[in-house]
């Protein structure tokens, strides 16, 4: 199977990243997305950690050069990530409102689900 990144911090802060004021001027850029989409990809990281899918050569830790690709996950971590449920989270993220503090909340019911239907297999 092909590997990817699952979490990439690199990629997040090599993005550049455009901002514009409400009459569609650019302005100078105050690092919001990088903070917002830096706290997902940790989140990401930990959440994985935390259930022990994480190959223990990878040092997860809140580094802008934090790393995990699809290799480096358990094949129940694989299977996590294959399901949809990361995408389905982050989809999630993305629609809440202005102001609602990113967390894994929407990790963990998906992760319990998960783990339901793969013990009915």
């Amino acid at each position: 199977m092909a590997d990817w990144s699952v979490v990439n911090l690199p990629a997040v802060f090599a993005r550049e990243v455009r901002s514009y004021d409400a009459e569609g001027n650019q302005v100078a850029d105050d690092g919001e997305w990088y903070n917002r989409v830096s706290e997902v990809q940790f989140l990401l990281a930990e959440f994985l950690a935390s259930k022990g899918v994480v190959a223990p050569e990878v040092v997860v830790r809140r580094q802008r050069d934090l790393v995990i690709r699809f290799s480096q996950l358990s094949e129940l971590g694989q299977a996590f990530v294959m399901s949809q449920a990361v995408d389905q989270w982050m989809g999630a993220l993305d629609r809440r409102k202005p102001g609602t503090p990113i967390t894994n909340e929407g990790l963990e019911r998906r992760w319990t689900k998960f783990l339901k239907q793969r013990s009915t297999y």
